[in-house]
């Protein structure tokens, strides 16, 4: 009897240092220094609302914007890149007019795939999805059956601001079931994820939109209108004209003789 308590107490202990270990394999993720952070603001020198030039004077001199191409509609396409002097990408911003590159708009989105931009709580590219998990809840996982590359990360407590991107070590971080036909509708979620996964890309999103800085043409001033005399009433057309009104029918005098 006293041996199979031992026995139980050893398999328990066991089983503690297991989780620990486990525990140990996603350590928590480290916060970012002041100038790195990723709030609702935008992510390090780049905020939201700021235009494109406005962008460019906050990164100074090491750092080149990549503009869009012009008369591109394509939204894929309308990504400003930030490239540092050895020519990876730091950033990429979205404008609010995309479409209208010669007008000064200002940023609705900013990404990022540098593991230094993070959020308070730690939260950044190559951070495990398990230390998240253990922040802001279960995750959920999603992928077009397309395979268009991109894999959508949310958690059940994260902040409304914030999109995340996620990958393995061998593409997707999901575990996904077998896909079906090619749909680029289609989509397919799961809550299930590999060892790997990790946060790829952060991206902070205006949740409204920013009032356009466009200045609007001025107002053209418009006399105001002469009250214009009365219109005669319509006529009726002659089939619906009133009868003429009848004379007095004439009185015949009569003398007396």
């Amino acid at each position: 009897m006293t041996e199979v308590i031992r026995f139980s107490r050893l398999g328990w202990l066991s089983v503690v240092i297991g989780w620990i270990f486990a525990g140990c394999a996603t350590p928590p993720p480290s916060r970012p220094e002041a100038a790195n952070l990723v709030s609702d603001k935008g992510i390090g020198p780049v905020k939201l609302g700021m235009t494109a030039s406005e962008v460019k004077s906050a990164l100074g001199s090491g750092y080149r914007v990549v503009s869009p191409a012009k008369g591109n509609t394509l939204q894929l396409a309308g990504w400003h890149r930030v490239l540092n002097a050895q020519g990876e990408e730091i950033f990429r911003f979205f404008v609010q007019d995309w479409q209208n590159p010669d007008r000064p708009s200002p940023v609705i989105r900013v990404r990022s795939t540098r593991p230094e931009y993070r959020t308070a709580e730690g939260v950044g590219a190559g951070v495990a999805v398990a230390s998240v998990s253990r922040l802001w809840g279960e995750p959920l996982l999603s992928r077009r059956t397309a395979g268009l590359g991109v894999e959508r990360l949310s958690f059940a407590r994260q902040p409304r601001f914030l999109i995340l991107e996620a990958r393995a070590d061998d593409g997707y971080a999901g575990i996904y079931p077998r896909p079906g036909p090619l749909n680029l509708v289609a989509e397919e979620m799961t809550k299930d994820y590999w060892p790997g996964a990790r946060v790829y890309a952060v991206t902070v999103a205006q949740t409204k939109p920013f009032p356009s800085r466009t200045p609007r043409p001025a107002a053209l001033t418009v006399p105001p209108s002469q009250p214009s005399a009365a219109a005669p009433p319509p006529q009726s057309p002659s089939w619906a004209d009133p009868a003429p009104p009848s004379r007095p029918a004439m009185r015949t005098r009569v003398s007396a003789e």
